[in-house]
Parts: structure tokens; C-alpha cells; sequence
């Protein structure tokens, strides 16, 4: 209810009168909020770590860099601006446009309007595509870190550029959007085969002990590969297992090959790894138990029976005897997660955990490694992720596609749960009886 009052005035005889006023409803704009609230123009409450609003709703909360800026002077978009004024607002595009122009070695003269284009598109990635790749932890890396590092870092630069115009693309989908949408979609391929091409050579170098390894931007580069190699294509064709054609085969290992380079870059430079920005990220695909990485314990303890009798488990099993262990040793623990983005962490390190020992049986296409991967593409696909959802969903279907074929009665009845990009309860791997 609004609350009315009133002032007693005098007129020109001297006599009072009344004017009745209504006061304005009052509120107080949150400046300094997340994100995510920014973007959805609501009330954050500016909780930390993670705000009520993105807590509730199991969304990355993240924070503007700049937090020491007086709040009359950040813009809602997060980031400072020093006066509304064009000028001030050309001279900063100018910088920008400058700084980027030195990065790819374009000329300011004759590139500045594709430079233009390349910083909405980089300032895309900062305000918004950073806080949808994975979970709190990881994205506030990118938010942070990754985006300033870009700046060092050409490689990592056309990457961030890449993988925000795939989110832009998916943006403008509609038919009205035809034509920015293949700008985007040229900008990715173009970004990306750069950033790659780049990223070898850096690679190559630090191998060659010629230039010191910056850790953090190594890193995010491993990353970012992982999420533009399962946004590249989103649709995988249905015979991706069954057909003979090596280059759709060799599309289909590819998300799961690419997890394998984060695990790789992080054993390159193990000393850099404690004072690393992505450590965080690095314990979030873990427990103190360690649980998630580690399969040295031998036997059938806590495994799920129907995956212990398909592999032929036995109490004297382990990663030596048996070359299905390690994997469903892995696994099993991913099963008993409940599916939030908050486990985004362990469920992507499950790839490059297991990638190096499984990789011959799954390019042979052994039923029963397929069988237990189908698993975890059903598990990403629970995810909410704009560059993985869809890809991971189409891997299950190709694999169980060609399982299917095959007849088997040991592993028909274990399809469900892949079949239905694991829409079903999983208790039945549990109440399994041979």
C-alpha cells in the first residue's frame, strides 16, 4: 500500500491549504550484483560466493571484475564506464579495436570495422558466454582469468572469440537471423582454426624449452577445445558407429579424445599446478576420498552388478587383470551424483581419466566400452549446457544404435538409460540378478 500524507500550505491571503501528495514507491537498484541477475534485470542479493538467486536455480554466480569502481560509474552491463559521453565512448572502441589490431597484426586502417565486429564479439564472451561453461568454479576462471590472459595470449584470444560466436550462432537461429547467424558461424571456423594452429605452435615451444609455459592460458586452452570440439557439431549421423565411413567415426571419438587434452596439459606442468587459477576447477572433479580418479582399489566392492557381470568382475579384479576395470571403477561413482551442473567438474574429468587406457577397445568398437561410454554421454546430456546437451544426446544415440544391431542379450536389456538420455532410474543396474 502507498503511503499518502499531507502538507499544509499557505495561499496568497494567508489561509492554508491542503495538496495532498503520493510518494513514490521507493527501491534501491542493486549495482554491484551478479551476472546473472544483471542479464535478467532482478534484485540480487549479492550473497557470496553465489547469490540466493543463481544458488536456487544451480547457475554459476559471478561477480564484475571491477568491484572497486564507484557504483554511479559501472554500467548494468558490469563493467566501468568513465562518462556517457560518445567521445569517451569512440576513444575506448579505438583502444580496443588498437589492442586487438596488434594481437592479429591487422592494421588499424583497413581492419577496423572487422575489428569492431571481433570485440562485440569478445565482449559477448566476457558479459555473457563465460557464465554458461560449466559450473561456478570453472566459469568464474573464464570470467576472469581467461579473459584477461587473452590479451597476452593470441591463441587464446581467437579460442575466446570462437567459441563465443558458436554461442552467438545459437542465438540467432530464427530465420530473420540468417544473415548474422553465418557471420557467426564464419567467425567460429575462422577464430578457431587460428586459435588451434596457434596454440601448436605454443605448444611446440614450450616443448623446446625456448619460451617459459604460462600455465593458466595452456590450460583454458585445453579446456576450450573440450567445449568448441562437442559445440562444433551438434548432430552426429545415426550410422556414426555402424557405417564405414572414418571420418564420421573419427567425428564421433572426438569429445571424448578432446577430454583427454585437459589431463595431458595439466601433467605437463605439475609444479605450476598448486598456485594455479584452475585449481579450484581441478578439485571440484574430486573428492577427498578420491573417489572420481582413482580405480587402484581391486574387487567388485560397490559396483553395480549388472556392469560387474557384462565385464566379468571377480573379487580378485583390477586395472591389470581385467581391461574393463578402470572404467567401471570410474563410473560408478558418476552414477550416484544427481545430475546438477554443481558436479559439471567430475563429470568431464571422467573422459580424460580413462581416455588413454580405453582408447584402443574403442576404436575397435568393443561393444562393451561403448556400452559403459554410452553411460556417461546420458549423464552430460542431463546437463544444461548450450555446447554439449545436443552432442552428447547424439552420441547416445549413434552408440546405442549400433548396439542395438548387435543383439547382444547381455547388453539390449542395459540400453534404457542411454536410449532415453537418462530420463530413467538407474536402480536396475543395481537389482540385477543373473
Amino acid at each position: 500500500m502507498q503511503t499518502v500524507f499531507k502538507v499544509v500550505l499557505s495561499d496568497s491571503s494567508g489561509r492554508p491549504k491542503e495538496k495532498t501528495f503520493q510518494s513514490r514507491r521507493t527501491h534501491k537498484k542493486s549495482r554491484t550484483g551478479c551476472v546473472y541477475c544483471k542479464q535478467r534485470r532482478i534484485r540480487c542479493d549479492e550473497d557470496r560466493p553465489s547469490c540466493g538467486k543463481c544458488s536456487k536455480n544451480g547457475l554459476a554466480c559471478i561477480y564484475p571484475l571491477q568491484q572497486g569502481a564507484s557504483p554511479d560509474l559501472q554500467s548494468d552491463e558490469g563493467y566501468s564506464v568513465a562518462s556517457p559521453t560518445m567521445n569517451v565512448y569512440t576513444m575506448a572502441v579505438d583502444t580496443a579495436v588498437g589492442d586487438l589490431g596488434e594481437i592479429f597484426g591487422l592494421s588499424l586502417s583497413s581492419g577496423k570495422s572487422t575489428s569492431i565486429g571481433t570485440l562485440r564479439i569478445l565482449q559477448h564472451f566476457q558479459n555473457h558466454t563465460a557464465a554458461t561453461l560449466g559450473q561456478v568454479q570453472s566459469s568464474a576462471v573464464f570470467h576472469s582469468i581467461v579473459a584477461r590472459k587473452a590479451w597476452e595470449h593470441p591463441y587464446l584470444m581467437h579460442m575466446c572469440l570462437a567459441v563465443s560466436a558458436a554461442h552467438l550462432k545459437r542465438l540467432h537461429t530464427s530465420a530473420s537471423h540468417a544473415v548474422l547467424s553465418e557471420q557467426f558461424s564464419t567467425a567460429e571456423v575462422v577464430h578457431w582454426q587460428k586459435g588451434l594452429q596457434l596454440y601448436r605452435q605454443a605448444l611446440d615451444s614450450y616443448s623446446s624449452d625456448s619460451i617459459k609455459p604460462d600455465f593458466d592460458a595452456t590450460v583454458a586452452a585445453a579446456f576450450l577445445s573440450i567445449i568448441f570440439t562437442f559445440a562444433l557439431e551438434d548432430d552426429l549421423p545415426l550410422d556414426a558407429y555402424t557405417g564405414q565411413d572414418d571420418e564420421t567415426f573419427q567425428q564421433a571419438i572426438n569429445p571424448l579424445a578432446a577430454t583427454g587434452g585437459f589431463k595431458a596439459v595439466t601433467k605437463l606442468f605439475p609444479a605450476a599446478l598448486s598456485e594455479s587459477a584452475w585449481m579450484a576447477v581441478i578439485l571440484a572433479s574430486d573428492d577427498r576420498k578420491r573417489s572420481f580418479s582413482d580405480s587402484r582399489q581391486a574387487g567388485v566392492d560397490g559396483l553395480p552388478p549388472a556392469f560387474v557381470d557384462l565385464c566379468e568382475l571377480r573379487e580378485n579384479s583390477n586395472c591389470s587383470n581385467n581391461d574393463y576395470y578402470h572404467l567401471v571403477r570410474l563410473l560408478t561413482p558418476l552414477l550416484r551424483l544427481d545430475g546438477k551442473i554443481c558436479n559439471f567438474c567430475k563429470y568431464m574429468a571422467f573422459g580424460g581419466r580413462v581416455w588413454v587406457e580405453i582408447r584402443p577397445l574403442f576404436l575397435q568398437k568393443d561393444p562393451r566400452t561403448l556400452l559403459l561410454v554410452s553411460y556417461w554421454f546420458a549423464l552430460l546430456g542431463r546437463l544444461d549446457q548450450w555446447w554439449m546437451t545436443r552432442r552428447a544426446r547424439a552420441e547416445c544415440m549413434a552408440i546405442v544404435h549400433y548396439l542395438f544391431l548387435l543383439q547382444d542379450p547381455k547388453i539390449t536389456p542395459l540400453l534404457s538409460f542411454p536410449a532415453t538420455f537418462g530420463q530413467v532410474d538407474l536402480g536396475y543396474l543395481w537389482d540385477y540378478r543373473t
